[in-house]
C-alpha cells in the first residue's frame, strides 16, 4: 500500500528559489517543530494507550483501549503491571501510562479484539528496557494475535518482536504463524532508550498458497530516525531503502520474513491481542502506545501543530518573501 503525503506549500516554495541560510534554518525548524502532515487515516483497528487503569497488576482490569473488549487476562509466570508514567517519542500522539514487567519472569496479557480487517495491516508500539536485552531470554517484548486471551505463545501469529535471538544476537523478528528468526545484521536494542517497533503484515485473512504467501516486515526506529522519516512522509519504500545503522537517515534494524507462509488463513477477527514482556532478572521492560491499523499513518499519528507553531511558520514565510522582494 502506498502512503502519500499532501504537498507542503512552504517546501514547494523552497524548491523553486535559493533560500538564505538564516531563513532556511528558520523554515526547517518550524516544520520540524510543527510536524509534517501524515496521510489520511483509513481505519485504526486498535489503540491502547493505557489510560484509566488502576495501579498494580493488569490481570482482570477492564479494557479501556479502542478496538478491544472485555478484561485483560494474564498468562505466564511474571506480573505485568500498570504504571501511570507513559513513554514519549518525539511528537507521536501519546496519552496515559504504560505497562511494565519488573525483575524477570515471562508474562503476557491478552484481551479480545472487537474489530476485523483483511489485506495489508500495520502495527506499532513503543518499548524501553532498563538493561540491554540479552540473548539468554527468548524475547523481551512482542505483540501478536492468538485464538484466546490466555492461550500459550506457541500458537501466536502476526507476532511482532522487538528482539528475537538469532545466532547469539538480539534483533527484531516477526512470526506470521509464530515461526520466526531475527535479523542477524542489525543493531541490537540498547538500555534506557525508547524505540518504536513498526510492522507491515500482508495477505491478512487470505487463503495462503505458493502464489499468495504470508509475510511481514518489522522496522525499529529511534527518535531521530522517526523524525527523519516523518519529514519524508513515512513510506515503506523509504524504510526499506534505508541502510541499517544508528544515523538519522538509517533504520535502527529491519527484518522481513525469511520463509513466507504458504498455507492456512490468518485473520484479524475473532481473536485476542496479546502483549508480552520478559525482562532480565534485575531489570524492567516497558511497553506503550499499541496501535494496529490499515495505513502507516494509523499507527504513527503525529501531534497536530499548535496555533503558535503555525504563526511562527507564517512569519518565516513572510521573512522569506520579504527577502525575495528586496533581492529583486
Amino acid at each position: 500500500m502506498k502512503v502519500t503525503k499532501p504537498r507542503n506549500p512552504i517546501l514547494t516554495m523552497k524548491s523553486k528559489f535559493q533560500v538564505p541560510g538564516v531563513v532556511r534554518s528558520l523554515l526547517t525548524g518550524m516544520l520540524a517543530a510543527s510536524g509534517s502532515a501524515s496521510d489520511a487515516h483509513a481505519t485504526t483497528l486498535v489503540y491502547e494507550s493505557f489510560s484509566g487503569y488502576s495501579a498494580g497488576n493488569m490481570n482482570g482490569q477492564a479494557v479501556t483501549g479502542s478496538g478491544l473488549s472485555g478484561s485483560y487476562a494474564v498468562g505466564g509466570a511474571g506480573a505485568i503491571t500498570y504504571s501511570s508514567t507513559g513513554l514519549t517519542f518525539s511528537d507521536l500522539v501519546v496519552s496515559g501510562g504504560s505497562i511494565t514487567n519488573i525483575n524477570g519472569g515471562g508474562s503476557f496479557i491478552g484481551a479480545s479484539l472487537s474489530g476485523s480487517a483483511t489485506g495489508t495491516i500495520y502495527a506499532s508500539y513503543l518499548v524501553n528496557f532498563s538493561a540491554d536485552p540479552n540473548a539468554a531470554i527468548t524475547t523481551a517484548a512482542q505483540i501478536g494475535l492468538n485464538s484466546g486471551t490466555t492461550v500459550g505463545g506457541g500458537t501466536r501469529y502476526f507476532n511482532v518482536m522487538a528482539d528475537s535471538p538469532a545466532a547469539g544476537v538480539v534483533n527484531p523478528g516477526f512470526g506470521y504463524n509464530f515461526g520466526a528468526t531475527g535479523e542477524t545484521a542489525a543493531n541490537a536494542l540498547v538500555a534506557n532508550t525508547t524505540f518504536m517497533v513498526l510492522a507491515e503484515i500482508n495477505n491478512v485473512g487470505t487463503a495462503l498458497s505458493a502464489g499468495t504467501t504470508g509475510y511481514g516486515t518489522v522496522w525499529v526506529l529511534n527518535e531521530a530516525q522517526f523524525n527523519s522519516f516523518k519529514l519524508g512522509g513515512f513510506t515503506t519504500a523509504e524504510l526499506n531503502a534505508a541502510s541499517v545503522g544508528s544515523g538519522s537517515a538509517d533504520v535502527w534494524s529491519r527484518y522481513t520474513t525469511a520463509t513466507p507462509v504458504t498455507s492456512g488463513t490468518y485473520a484479524f477477527n475473532g481473536a485476542a491481542l496479546q502483549l508480552s514482556l520478559t525482562p532480565l532478572s534485575t531489570s524492567t521492560s516497558t511497553m506503550d502506545e499499541i496501535r494496529w491499523g490499515t495505513t502507516l499513518g494509523d499507527v504513527m499519528p503525529i501531534t497536530v501543530p499548535e496555533p503558535g507553531s503555525l504563526a511562527m511558520a507564517s512569519a518565516a514565510m513572510c521573512a522569506f518573501l520579504g527577502f525575495r522582494r528586496r533581492g529583486n
